[in-house]
């Protein structure tokens, strides 16, 4: 019998509600079961309001589920686990911080020395392409550079499991694809486990080990696929195209059942 998958985050029929602004209320997730496994790529894929982000902000501990649980390193429940890092699609860096200081905030939570953050901050800093760029301001920076400068803020976290929210859709696709790489290199390099959320097919085909196809809302599971393809991938490829045309008729036929 082969060995159970090491489970990085579980949800276990999870349901969440929202009030809207006419006091109606509104289901965003409905028996939400889904298991991503530690060391790899879960991307969770579906249209706008399926319940993603609200996915991502319950194990964040943004949000309470009002029924289910959710596991993260088989801790139910986990709230504000520091196993986790967590990125919008908004850069949430500090206008009034120089990127080095941004990336080093999480070092400087955790009492780290003021010249200790400063070299490790440099060093995140070149991982992800923005060597000499230490001194700038955010709002000097490209949308890029800032999306650059996200991802080694979560280096400097320390955190293993990485929650990601769209955090390359409002980038041009020479930029997104540049930090898609990026991303999976630090993913591979320090042995990270992800949960990515997107609503973008080949972004979901050329990323994730595993894709997880949501409904619309109320958000739920309705198909798992597991991706076969090796790294690197050639979105160019029949068998790239052909998985992408997979994932679009499962996508296509959950929007339609509604």
């Amino acid at each position: 019998m082969p060995n159970e998958p090491d489970l990085a985050i579980t949800f276990h029929e999870v349901a969440k509600s929202f009030t809207n602004r006419d006091g109606q209320k509104c289901q965003a997730l409905k028996n939400f079961t889904v298991s991503a496994e530690s060391g790899r790529v879960t991307c969770l894929l579906g249209p706008t309001g399926c319940g993603k982000t609200t996915a991502l902000r319950i194990l964040a501990g943004l949000e309470k589920c009002d029924s289910g649980y959710f596991s993260v390193n088989a801790t139910r429940n986990a709230d504000r686990s520091p196993a986790l890092a967590y990125v919008s699609q908004q850069h949430t860096l500090l206008p009034w911080l120089r990127l080095e200081d941004n990336v080093a905030f999480p070092l400087r939570l955790r009492g780290v020395s003021k010249k200790e953050r400063r070299r490790a901050a440099g060093a995140f800093l070149d991982k992800v392409g923005l060597a000499g760029k230490e001194r700038l301001f955010p709002h000097e920076c490209s949308g890029g550079m800032r999306q650059r400068a996200m991802l080694a803020r979560l280096l400097a976290t320390g955190a293993g499991l990485w929650l990601l929210d769209e955090p390359f859709a409002n980038l041009d696709e020479k930029t997104r694809f540049v930090l898609e790489d990026t991303l999976l290199a630090l993913i591979r390099e320090n042995n990270i486990s992800a949960l990515f959320v997107t609503h973008g097919i080949e972004e979901a085909v050329y990323l994730a080990d595993r894709i997880v196809i949501m409904s619309p809302s109320p958000g739920h599971v309705v198909a798992n696929v597991e991706v076969p393809l090796p790294r690197q991938r050639d979105r160019l490829s029949s068998e790239f195209s052909a998985l992408m045309e997979t994932i679009r008729e499962n996508l296509d036929s959950a929007i339609l059942a509604g």
